[in-house]
């Protein structure tokens, strides 16, 4: 599985729903977060790790202070929830597939 960044893998694959879930929330584009949980489940990982993968690489991406809405500390701090909220969508709703 190659990483095509034209692909969107943020949200359910293959579902109508998909097109209410945001790949860049805030300005933030968890593109790559979302390919590298989707990866995880290719290399065999549980739902569990996989699910922590994107945590810890949206994370990684506000942290990093690349995008112009964070280095407001304010923002980062919404930012943050916002990634929590995505990642406690995909632990009570995610498939142990996708």
């Amino acid at each position: 599985m190659k990483y095509n960044k034209e692909k969107n893998y943020v949200g359910p694959q293959g579902k109508w729903y998909k097109i209410f879930v945001p790949r860049k929330p805030l300005g933030i584009d968890l593109n790559y977060p979302a390919y590298n949980h989707d990866k995880s489940y290719s290399l065999g990982l549980n739902k569990r790790v996989a699910d922590l993968t994107f945590l810890y690489d949206s994370m990684a991406l506000v942290e990093s202070k690349d995008w112009p809405i964070l280095p407001n500390p304010f923002m980062r701090m919404i930012a943050r929830f916002v990634i929590l909220f995505y990642y406690i969508f995909i632990r009570v709703f995610g498939k142990n597939h996708y």
